[in-house]
């Protein structure tokens, strides 16, 4: 607040010796702010209150059709931060940066109660939020495109779309601060920023504007913070939570008192239900159990006449095998003596006739030869030979 009495006690000061004969003080007037700048800071400011008003308004009506204390709570916070945030964006000295501050708020409130779902916003009552935050955004958005330059209109809207953030509704705004980066934007799309405070009567007349604002807002967070305060302490309360307390003991101890009244009762209850669970569960073992062995003698039993029926048949086929090879056997016993003897035949005949025979063809070879070597010798053969 320092920026803000500095220039009032120095104007008061320079007005209050101007008065005396022994002290004069000659003061320039200075430019006058441009017309478009003039009245860019004479809507902005004007918007401000309308803005105020609007969400206040809002702000307390959802708050009278809510029951839920956490909903009024979060009522207070929006309309104390988004009157604050507003006063900080809508009282500074630079029309132009004031402006986009103030669209800046508007757009990011917007934003924020659109995105956010209703548990994390006013519940029920979130849709008069959101239609008051549209509004303010869309109402300001007007006031601007027919007071500013198509051109700067333009350049000012492309900013806001790219540089909007969240309005956190729980915790106070920063305060609002846009030059740097406009100035850097206009740079960047080769435009030029020319800062003008004004004339002394338009300096003076926006000093007694801030004053009046800022005490209309500083009313404003007393009283806010007061019913803020009102329902922290209802909702918090410190004997609230003792009797909650108290009476939660009070439940736990008539329950421990009733269970130890009916204590024999619910023992014996709780044995004769554990004894017959517990008869139930060894019949049903025993009955497990003997079914289990007779099942085990009825497979052994079945197990010994299925080895028996198949011992039976495997004896009888062993033996009609036996009585057909023996039949068989039987069969070609005489054939195999036949051929036995014909073999023992052959072989004889062979071992005696084939030595006889060769005996009596050497022999007769031999005599053959014998008869010629004597007709050689004898006359008679001489003769014939040589007739």
């Amino acid at each position: 607040m320092k920026h803000i009495y500095l220039p009032t006690v120095t104007v008061f000061v320079a007005v209050l010796f101007s008065a005396c004969s022994l002290f004069k003080v000659s003061v320039s007037s200075g430019d006058p702010l441009p017309p478009h700048e003039a009245e860019l800071r004479t809507i902005t400011r004007g918007f401000y209150y309308e803005f105020q008003q609007q969400v206040t308004h809002a702000a307390d009506s959802m708050a009278e059709l809510s029951d839920n204390t956490q909903a009024k709570m979060r009522c207070i916070r929006w309309k104390m931060h988004a009157a604050s945030a507003a006063a900080s964006a809508a009282m500074q000295s630079a029309p132009e940066i004031a402006a986009i501050d103030m669209w800046l708020l508007c757009t990011s409130m917007n934003r924020t109660l659109t995105t956010l779902p209703d548990s994390l916003l006013f519940f029920e009552q979130t849709p008069i939020a959101r239609q008051t935050a549209e509004a303010l955004e869309k109402r300001y958005s007007e006031l601007l495109a027919r007071t500013m330059s198509p051109e700067r209109f333009s350049l000012m809207n492309d900013f806001v779309s790219t540089h909007n953030q969240l309005f956190l509704l729980n915790k106070e705004p920063s305060p609002a601060n846009s030059s740097i980066a406009w100035l850097d934007y206009l740079k960047a799309h080769g435009q030029d920023y020319t800062a003008s405070a004004g004339s002394i009567p338009e300096a003076i007349t926006e000093v007694g504007g801030k004053m009046e604002g800022y005490a209309q807002q500083f009313s404003n967070s007393l009283s806010w913070n007061k019913d803020l305060l009102g329902l922290q302490l209802r909702e918090d309360s410190v004997y609230a939570k003792l009797s909650g307390t108290v009476d939660s003991l009070n439940r736990d101890f008539e329950r421990v008192v009733l269970i130890l009244e009916h204590f024999p009762e619910i023992s014996d209850h709780m044995l004769e239900s554990l004894n017959t669970q517990v008869n139930e569960m060894l019949q049903s073992f025993e009955q497990t159990v003997n079914g289990t062995f007779a099942n085990i003698d009825y497979q052994r039993t079945e197990m010994q006449a299925y080895i028996s029926e198949e011992r039976k048949a495997l004896m009888g086929d062993l033996q009609t095998v036996a009585d057909q090879s023996i039949q068989q056997l039987t069969d070609a016993f005489p054939r195999l003596i036949g051929k036995v003897l014909g073999w023992i035949i052959l072989f004889l005949v062979a071992a005696v006739g084939v030595p006889f025979a060769l005996g009596f063809w050497t022999g007769h070879l031999y005599a053959g030869r014998k008869r010629k070597k004597q007709g050689a010798n004898s006359p008679h053969t001489e003769t014939t030979k040589e007739n």
